[in-house]
């Protein structure tokens, strides 16, 4: 789309993204079912024209997890809060989480 994406410089061209999103995962799809990890939220995922019926999990951690992985990664006070209003955000949308700390970590020793 050529602009860095992440930022909040970026928030104009998001819309656009997210449907960029949502036809990459729908041309994906109508071969096999697919396993996508994206950056929307439901209520996104709608808004940019995916189905509705999609089902959701979240992957996620805690708020002193995610800020201990965060910080050495340079990142301000503000963008590790950011990132927690953010994770708030999904919670309250998704209901279905697997847990980065515990879920992943035993099923990676599970295989």
């Amino acid at each position: 789309m050529g602009v860095p994406i992440a930022f909040a410089d970026a928030a104009a061209s998001w819309p656009a993204y997210n449907r960029l999103w949502v036809s990459v995962a729908a041309l994906v799809a109508r071969s096999r079912p697919v396993l996508l990890l994206g950056p929307l939220l439901p209520s996104e995922w709608i808004a940019a024209g995916g189905d509705p019926a999609t089902p959701y999990a979240l992957l996620d951690c805690d708020d002193d997890e995610r800020r201990r992985r965060l910080a050495p990664r340079g990142w301000s006070d503000a963008e590790v809060d950011d990132a927690i209003a953010d994770a708030a955000a999904a919670r309250a949308e998704i209901t279905r989480v697997v847990h980065t700390v515990d879920d992943v970590l035993a099923w990676l020793h599970d295989t």
